[in-house]
């Protein structure tokens, strides 16, 4: 039984060691995704004021 709660523990504290490495890169993700957000939100502002200084008008147009 001592073998088994050893490799357990060994198991345990790898996993533990990848987690916390693995950790900042999340985060960094998280950061990124964000940006990217933020940069697509301003993209699709431009597009949308750009066709409003572009709208032509039409009789038929409501």
């Amino acid at each position: 039984m001592k073998k088994f709660e050893r490799e357990i523990n060994r198991a345990f504290k790898k996993n533990t060691f990848l987690i916390a490495m693995a950790f900042p890169y999340l985060l960094g993700g998280c950061n990124t995704m964000e940006g990217v957000g933020t940069d697509i939100q301003k993209a699709g502002k431009a597009l949308e004021e750009s066709a409003e200084r572009n709208k032509q008008s039409c009789p038929s147009c409501p």
